[in-house]
């Protein structure tokens, strides 16, 4: 029996409805959207969505959350010269990482809802140097030791960084021939939140538009649509829930300025709305950043580097660049490809929650970050580099594996223990692509996406008259 789907699949609202990421996957068409549905079910998802539907699959139950929080202060950053914390895992409370200070300005977490500070089973819980907790017992140690190995060189590379900021003080080192070779070999924690903002673009949506964020929150109750308000809601909830920020309930600082972000999101930009993967990526944002400058770094990511239509109601852009990947893997993948699909499992199956989350359910926290440095920089073709190169790193084990339950569960786990990121991003950067190609490609299948959605429609309205 393969595993049940990645977690941001989720039951359906009360009352019908359904998130994009789920029709896209094939779930359920009854649960409304079924256009979307038949169109995963007639291209990529087909095939997986079958393996899912004849070999059942999980369903996560969610509680509902308050909604109507009013801005408050939230945690920032301390910018360049911030001092880095702790890299070993800690236990609660002790915090570590790139945790931000309060308005009080101390470094601390929220208390668990009701005031009352940790519980006692806490006391004893492994976490990594970002807050979230660890729950593979083997992976642990692995862990630990990484953390302890790793250190020397996180510390050769922040003061590398230092360098250039002494050098080229404000926002001049972005026009540093050094900054491409520093990003990819990874931006200190204690700077990244202001290097994403600066190299992103968000910085110089921010300085145009001082006070529209405010203004966005303030009229959200009217401008945020029911859907996507009911939706927000619900993801609240699954956001990282074993993270020590996270999971004090609805109305911890962290959970007002996430809802508070993605309501503003989906009142300015009413064609995206919400779309489930949203929550994770804002919610990795605020880890870095105060709530307004994670709101533009949303902005900067979905409508400057990612293709506009990435999170529309239908995930055209991101079905269309699962096409591409898939094309990709066929040609250099075709064996470890026609594995894949004897056993039932689509590009979708892996590849969606890639790239709908940006990989923020994918990798360590560590080697997530290290990937988002380079596409703030570089732009989306890292999604791909990233994708080939988690196949490349693995074929030989996938190959190996005989059992279609076993490749359900290894093509699953892809990335979840990844902590070279070095070897990673090296691998990817050696693939051949050039942008030109990967456009040419995305082209080709947007015609095809396209050409596709008419003739539903077309098949439909021919339906609807003959009844």
């Amino acid at each position: 029996v393969p595993p049940p789907p990645p977690p941001f699949f989720s039951p359906p609202p009360e009352g019908g409805g359904v998130g994009p990421v789920q029709a896209a996957a094939g779930r359920s068409p009854s649960w409304g959207r079924t256009d979307d549905a038949e169109n995963w079910q007639a291209g990529l998802g087909k095939d997986s969505a079958q393996a899912r539907a004849e070999n059942g699959g999980g369903q996560r139950r969610t509680a509902g959350v308050s909604s109507g929080a009013s801005p408050g202060a939230s945690p920032d950053h301390s910018g360049h010269s911030g001092s880095r914390r702790s890299v070993n895992t800690y236990k609660v409370p002790v915090v570590t990482g790139p945790q931000q200070p309060q308005s009080g300005g101390s470094a601390t977490h929220p208390p668990e809802s009701g005031g009352g500070g940790h519980v006692e089973d806490e006391a004893n819980v492994e976490r990594d140097q970002y807050g979230f907790k660890l729950t593979d017992k083997e992976f642990i140690p692995v862990y630990r030791d990484w953390v302890q190995q790793h250190q020397k060189k996180v510390e050769e590379r922040k003061a590398k960084w230092m360098e250039l900021f002494r050098k080229s003080p404000g926002t001049s080192y972005l026009s540093s021939d050094k900054l491409k070779k520093l990003v990819r070999k990874g931006i200190p924690d204690s700077s990244r939140g202001e290097v994403w903002m600066d190299i992103s673009g968000a910085s110089k949506k921010k300085a145009a538009s001082p006070g529209l964020y405010k203004s966005l929150v303030d009229a959200s109750a009217s401008g945020c649509s029911p859907d996507a308000m009911a939706q927000i809601e619900l993801d609240l909830p699954r956001t990282f829930p074993e993270h020590v920020q996270f999971r004090g309930g609805a109305e911890t600082p962290v959970m007002l300025s996430l809802r508070r972000v993605l309501m503003a999101y989906a009142s300015r930009n009413k064609v995206v709305g919400y779309c489930q993967g949203m929550n994770f990526i804002v919610g990795v944002m605020l880890l870095f950043v105060d709530e307004e400058k994670a709101f533009w770094l949303l902005c900067s990511l979905l409508e400057d580097i990612l293709p506009p239509d990435y999170y529309t109601h239908d995930l055209s852009g991101c079905n269309v660049d699962l096409r591409v990947l898939k094309q990709m893997l066929l040609k250099r993948h075709a064996k470890l490809m026609k594995r894949c699909e004897e056993a039932g499992l689509g590009v979708e199956f892996f590849g969606l929650e890639w790239f709908i989350a940006i990989f923020s359910k994918t990798f360590p926290v560590e080697t997530m970050l290290r990937v988002w440095d380079c596409i703030f920089l570089e732009g989306d073709k890292i999604l791909f580099r990233v994708g080939l190169g988690i196949i490349e790193d693995n074929e030989k084990k996938l190959l190996a594996i005989k059992e279609p339950h076993e490749l359900f569960q290894a093509v699953q786990g892809l990335g979840r223990t990844e902590l070279d990121a070095d070897n990673l991003l090296k691998v990817g950067f050696g693939l051949r692509m050039k942008r030109s190609q990967v456009e040419d490609l995305r082209q080709h299948y947007r015609e095809e996406v396209r050409r596709e959605r008419q003739e539903r429609l077309a098949k439909k309205g021919a339906e609807v008259g003959n009844c």
